[in-house]
């Protein structure tokens, strides 16, 4: 995944973590074939991003949403090489969208009033993502979650620029996905990630 050093979080941004924080979620299921291939799609995800916020330690204010966009193959062809120069699919794609609206908070770190935060979205390929899983021998719901534990990571401030920073984010996900049941990934080889930054 190409690094872009805009997308890192402004620490001065964050206030106290709160444990029980969900945010707004706009779940969209933009390739049919998505309900069949993983039918609670709804409630995993819920469940990914609750955990998500609870274990990163992320309460940026008291409004926050993000859309998580299911979606295919020719989707993430057309916005890899957009964003990307990359005239292929790939498996998940971040698009932040937090660091412009960062200036507007007020000194203490918090949100105007009545404004939230859009952290950004995360589209997923349906066919890479099935295509990995098999290929890796993984479970289909399981590779999911992991995408969408790094996607999320990558909308709050996380990346894999060096090796120290990915050594961080592994951890990171590695940790959330134990919580969740899930086995460590990085026992095995997994596809690459990619990540582009929305305007």
């Amino acid at each position: 995944m190409s690094e872009d050093p805009s997308s890192s979080i402004n620490e001065a941004c964050l206030i106290d973590h709160v444990s029980s924080f969900m945010p707004s979620l706009d779940l969209v299921i933009e390739e049919a074939a998505w309900q069949q291939a993983l039918p609670h799609a709804n409630a995993l995800t819920y469940e990914v991003v609750r955990e998500v916020f609870t274990d990163a330690n992320y309460h940026l204010c008291d409004e926050m949403e993000l859309s998580i966009i299911l979606s295919n193959d020719d989707t993430l062809q057309t916005l890899n090489k957009d964003h990307r120069g990359k005239d292929k699919p790939t498996n998940v794609l971040s698009f932040n969208a937090f660091e412009w609206q960062c200036p507007l908070l007020m000194e203490e770190g918090q949100w105007f009033e009545g404004q939230p935060i859009i952290l950004g979205d995360i589209v997923l390929a349906l066919e890479t993502v099935q295509l990995e899983a098999k290929r890796d021998g993984k479970s289909f719901e399981h590779h999911y979650m992991h995408l969408l534990i790094h996607g999320l990571l990558h909308l709050l401030g996380y990346d894999h620029i060096d090796d120290a920073d990915a050594a961080e984010m592994e951890q990171v996900e590695t940790t959330i996905l134990r919580r969740l049941g899930v086995s460590d990934p990085y026992h095995r080889e997994i596809g690459d990630w990619d990540r582009a930054t929305g305007t």
